[in-house]
């Protein structure tokens, strides 16, 4: 069975090098949020009275156990051609050039949008995918074993691509973590680095996915959805856009207001015209622009990898 899953990787390999261009999928390995809560690696904060957890990715990778599972997760996929982003590298060169927070001030209600540590990481990283990795040591006698999970989810979409759970053999305590997660996860990786390329060579062709959330700022000019320009209304003239702009114009308008707009399964090419990477703020730069062509002011207020905004009545 083993022989047959090793095959079936390398002919997807050859498939995706020849189809495809010869870029590879960019990937980070973080903590999930469940093994950081364990350990005490979140920070609680109230966003409009509720409590979200949000992970402290900063003092997780000051912890030796996840500093030798990361060192033994690299080397495994390193070696299938998927070699990881490392966080640490990239928030400390960003110390020195420290990224702008994305904030907004809604002029109906004052209220701001701002990306949080995680979001900046993402926007500033930009990995195709994230494996979010979490692990419990079970003690055996004089031995131990290591219980794993992993996904590996689309950093655009937040979906799941492929999840696998193990757990290794007892071994002593002297032996490394390195080594010992490294035994258990290898059975493992070829069927899901092969999930992980099909993922990405469906991106390359038919557009990574995103959401659109477009919204009408009430600052008393009335100016809402349907509202005509030319004699067509605003939200048709960005139907339309939506329709030329996306990959093989596969995107679902999810929400139709005269206030708001809001789409899924947005399909967004992974290069513009000039060869340059795509991401939400770029994308939605673009529906900016053809409104201000038309006279129609708005403000891009995309804050997140795969999670696009705009403010449509001032800027």
């Amino acid at each position: 069975m083993k022989q047959i899953i090793s095959i079936s990787l390398f002919a997807t390999m050859a498939l995706w090098a020849g189809s495809m261009s010869a870029e590879a999928p960019s990937v980070m390995l973080l903590p999930d949020k469940t093994w950081c809560n364990s350990n005490g690696y979140v920070n609680r904060i109230d966003v409009g009275g509720k409590t979200r957890v949000i992970e402290n990715y900063e003092e997780a990778f000051l912890n030796e156990e996840l500093t030798q599972i990361k060192t033994g997760v690299n080397s495994i996929f390193s070696q299938r051609g998927f070699p990881l982003k490392d966080y640490l590298a990239q928030t400390e060169g960003d110390d020195e050039d420290e990224m702008e927070e994305e904030a907004f001030e809604s002029a109906e209600t004052g209220s701001s949008l701002a990306s949080n540590a995680h979001d900046q990481i993402m926007n500033k990283a930009k990995p195709d995918i994230l494996l979010k990795i979490g692990w419990i040591i079970n003690q055996v006698g004089f031995n131990y074993s290591i219980s794993y999970r992993l996904e590996a989810v689309d950093s655009y979409s937040n979906k799941s691509i492929a999840a696998v759970t193990g757990e290794g053999e007892p071994v002593g305590r002297q032996t490394p973590l390195t080594a010992s997660i490294g035994e258990s996860m290898r059975s493992n990786m070829d069927e899901f680095c092969s999930q992980l390329m099909n993922h990405f060579a469906d991106i390359q062709a038919n557009g990574r996915e995103m959401r659109m959330n477009f919204r009408i700022i009430d600052n008393g000019s009335g100016v809402n959805f349907n509202t005509e320009y030319g004699g067509k209304e605003l939200g048709s003239i960005i139907y339309d856009w939506m329709h030329e702009n996306t990959q093989a114009h596969r995107f679902n308008e999810r929400t139709a207001t005269r206030n708001r707009r809001a789409y899924d399964q947005v399909r967004v090419p992974m290069r513009d015209a000039s060869g340059k990477a795509m991401n939400a703020r770029q994308f939605v730069d673009g529906l900016r622009k053809h409104l201000s062509s038309l006279g129609i002011c708005a403000e891009n207020i995309s804050s997140r990898l795969g999670t696009g905004g705009l403010a449509i009545g001032e800027k």
